[in-house]
């Protein structure tokens, strides 16, 4: 009995010490850490300023979320295609030369810019079917600009779950869900300061009603452990979800779909927006480009995306892949380094090569 009590007296007093040291230390990793942790899930002292200028401003949708002016257009310009997207079609972050700019001095051609950073690929496909030939008559091609983050971002609801960006606190989005087999709209909740602030500080409303049954990013926050004392059981519950992020890293679980949902509406997006197109008696054509994980990945013979280009080729759906040409770039002692900039967007020569591959797939164009 004196042998068990001195044990446990003897570990007692080494363990006590090492988990002293890792409460000690372990703030030390919090911040880098920041996505594994749960935000906080709503806000009764809601802003009101701050949120009255996110309503106020002219760039909040009541469709879509948020938008931006339409692009001015010339006349001496034939324009050939309207590009909708996020940022990587927005584009021309390193020094506002964006790729459809580089594709006119190639081709004397214009696509009209109408990427939006930040959207999901439904939103897109809901912008194109507000806007397009409204102003362009003689436009024939559409092209819907697709990278990973635009299939994570259409799963999303309320945009602070999936962006960790403070802007975009007061900011929903559409988003589609099956609901009896068939894929309908969830409108954006709140038009104003009031409707907000009662939605987000009731955790019965409406709004958290659907946030806990349709948005993906919302559902997964709230798995999250709370960063509290004792650090240790908050890094402890950590665990699963550290060990899935290193695993998306290695490319040994998806990062972009993140479900067999995501990959069912990424299907049923990508056919409304074709059937749309050809209802307009327009020519819709994807364009795939790839941020640095993604081209990394397929450097690796690791591509999350194969089976939405078996989908393409099996729906007769014309797309553009710019992964060769960035690849053979890379390949010819290219570096991929200078083809980013440090906020993940293409660099100007990141750019021209998304304007190349468009230029030598023109023939999927009409002309």
């Amino acid at each position: 009995m004196k042998n068990i009590i001195f044990t446990v007296i003897a570990v007692s007093l080494i363990m006590i010490p090492i988990l002293l040291f890792l409460e000690i230390i372990l703030p030390i990793f919090d911040n880098r850490g920041e996505t594994i942790w749960r935000k906080d899930l709503h806000n009764k002292d809601l802003d009101i300023i701050n949120s009255d200028i996110f309503f106020s401003n002219w760039n909040f949708d009541t469709e879509l979320g948020w938008d931006y002016s339409t692009p001015s257009i010339s006349d001496e310009v034939k324009y050939i295609a309207e590009s909708y997207g996020a940022s990587f079609t927005a584009s021309g972050f390193s020094n506002d030369k964006t790729w459809q700019e580089q594709f006119y001095e190639l081709s004397n051609l214009g696509i009209i810019n109408l990427g939006i950073g930040g959207y999901g690929i439904d939103q897109s496909i809901l912008k194109f079917e507000q806007y397009s030939r409204i102003k362009n008559k003689d436009v024939k091609n559409i092209i819907l600009g697709l990278n990973g983050q635009v299939f994570s971002r259409s799963v999303s609801y309320y945009s602070y779950y999936y962006f960790f960006n403070q802007s975009f606190k007061y900011a929903f989005k559409p988003r589609f869900i099956k609901d009896n087999n068939e894929f309908r709209l969830l409108k954006i909740p709140c038009h104003d300061s009031e409707c907000l602030k009662h939605e987000l500080a009731n955790l019965n409303s409406a709004t958290y009603a659907n946030l806990n049954k349709y948005d993906y990013w919302y559902k997964k926050e709230i798995e999250k452990p709370i960063l509290k004392f004792p650090r240790i059981i908050s890094y402890a519950k950590a665990i699963p979800s550290i060990i899935h992020r290193l695993k998306q890293r290695n490319y040994l679980a998806p990062t972009y779909f993140e479900d067999e949902e995501s990959i069912e509406l990424a299907k049923y997006l990508i056919s409304r927006f074709s059937e749309r197109a050809y209802l307009k008696e327009l020519n819709p054509i994807i364009l795939l480009m790839y941020d640095r994980f993604g081209l990394e990945g397929i450097l690796k013979g690791k591509r999350e995306d194969e089976w939405l280009i078996k989908f393409f080729i099996e729906n007769k759906i014309a797309f553009i892949d710019t992964s060769p040409i960035f690849i053979n770039h890379i390949k010819n002692r290219g570096k991929i380094e200078e083809l980013f900039l440090l906020n993940g967007h293409y660099s100007f020569k990141g750019d021209s090569l998304v304007s190349l591959s468009i230029y030598n797939d023109i023939n999927k164009f009409k002309l």
